[in-house]
């Protein structure tokens, strides 16, 4: 059953088959909550699955076993951490104040080594905590197993959420530094687990950033007319969530009447602020707005079949609907749409446009100089001897609305659809890194960098 996984999958999920039932492979995770990571799971398999958590160095054991290491791990794991945790029991005095100021540390922590996330595991070693970045786990510390629950409730708790939730977003102050958190709880076999995402708030971003001709800007805004889907593509990274929240209130400017699915504590102005509820799903979310027939609704981010169909009923219902898609270009996000509606027609009618991000990051123009180094010199001080300086955005506006249409209903695939943009003189993502590896300004190694450093 293992093996109906290919190793690749596995490892970049942290996840494996275990038997089938009834129709229905179970399917051991380290994070089942991922409804991103179990729609992909389930699509590669070709059969419905029931999630259930695991402990992910079991898991890793067993894919190593498996497929006896045939597949190398080509990522390097961040820096150890540096900071020391304590190891004895969770105090009897205050519990709560003291696995409070563990995970502020930790979290702290995570963002001096550029982590992705925080993990709390319930194990037969006891309470494990771990960073995850791009998809690498660093162990931090192995506790007594009575901090876990603590741990847990002080994470949901610091994302504003209330002791008995398994779900809180918000924001969180670390050292005067404002940060956007997530957290999911669940319970283990061995008792609560918790995974905290974090990511630096989105600095202010405007329409006028973007690298992007004056009649690209103008088709941008002209979507903001239209009622369907409006993608704006990347990670959060880029700025593209500023980007959603820009054109929301350009739209609301327009006297569009907006709704905007927003953090608790999170200050918006001029369109209608509906606070995230802890254990609410997307689609209910969506579907309670749907019933105020708002014009524009700027959702976040989707993932998953559900919040891609509730973002469609609310297209049908004559909004326009602004969503971050975490994709590689607007070619890629179409065709996950595609994949999780299964109506080429829906989605070809639904799509009005997607503007996409990456950033690429410069070789360093001092070892450029140099004839026959291309990857930094041993005396180069400008970059540290690394070939990398500085970066740059790149962006990508596709009007889906015209020619492209039919290319959509066909569903030719990503790499169709951006093939027949450029045939239309579409400047896309691809050309634009094309471009700068003809000017010398980077390699070509680091525009594939800047897809699959981020993309799954």
């Amino acid at each position: 059953m293992a093996r109906l996984l290919p190793e690749a999958m596995a490892r970049q999920y942290v996840a494996l088959p275990v038997h089938r039932v009834a129709g229905r492979v179970t399917v051991a995770m380290e994070d089942p909550a991922e409804e991103y990571d179990v729609d992909a799971i389930a699509v590669a398999l070709g059969e419905p699955i029931f999630p259930v958590h695991a402990d992910p160095e079991r898991i890793l054991d067993a894919v190593e076993r498996i497929y006896q290491g045939a597949l190398t791990r080509q990522r390097a794991a961040p820096d150890s951490p540096r900071f020391t945790l304590v190891r004895g029991p969770l105090p009897e005095s205050d519990p709560d104040e003291a696995a409070a100021k563990l995970v502020r540390a930790a979290l702290r922590e995570a963002c001096a080594i550029g982590a992705d996330s925080f993990h709390v595991e319930s194990t037969a070693r006891g309470t494990e905590m771990s960073f995850r970045s791009a998809g690498v786990r660093t162990p931090a510390a192995v506790l007594s197993a009575d901090w876990a629950d603590a741990c847990a409730r002080a994470l949901v708790l610091l994302a504003g959420g209330s002791p008995d939730t398994d779900r809180a977003a918000g924001f969180l102050d670390l050292d005067g530094l404002d940060f956007e958190i997530e957290v999911v709880t669940l319970a283990g076999v061995l008792g609560r687990c918790a995974r905290a995402s974090i990511r630096p708030k989105p600095v202010p971003f405007s329409l006028e950033h973007l690298p992007l001709a004056a009649d690209d800007r103008a088709s941008i805004l002209a979507w903001l007319k239209a009622r369907g889907l409006l993608l704006v593509v990347g990670p959060a990274s880029t700025g593209t969530d500023a980007l959603a929240r820009e054109l929301g209130a350009r739209a609301a400017s327009t006297g569009r009447r907006v709704y905007r699915l927003a953090f608790p504590g999170e200050v918006v102005e001029g369109v209608v602020a509906v606070a995230r509820r802890p254990n609410a799903d997307l689609a209910s979310e969506l579907g309670a707005i749907g019933d105020q027939r708002p014009d524009v609704v700027e959702v976040g981010r989707i993932t998953g079949r559900s919040g891609w169909r509730a973002a469609m009923d609310l297209a049908r219902l004559g909004a326009l609907v602004i969503a971050c898609v975490d994709e590689a270009d607007g070619a890629s996000a179409v065709a996950a749409i595609l994949r999780a509606v299964d109506d080429p027609a829906l989605v070809a009618n639904a799509c009005v446009g997607a503007v996409s991000l990456r950033e690429v990051r410069l070789a360093c123009a001092i070892c450029r100089s140099i004839p026959g180094e291309s990857s930094g010199v041993p005396t180069c001080a400008h970059c540290g001897s690394t070939g990398i300086s500085g970066a740059t955005r790149i962006a990508e506006a596709l009007d889906l609305r015209g020619p492209l249409r039919e290319h959509v209903e066909r569903d030719i695939g990503a790499p169709g659809l951006r093939s027949a943009a450029e045939s239309l003189g579409i400047e896309t993502l691809e050309s634009r890194g094309r471009d700068l590896v003809r000017r010398g300004l980077t390699s070509e190694r680091e525009v594939r960098r800047a897809e699959a450093g981020w993309t799954r």
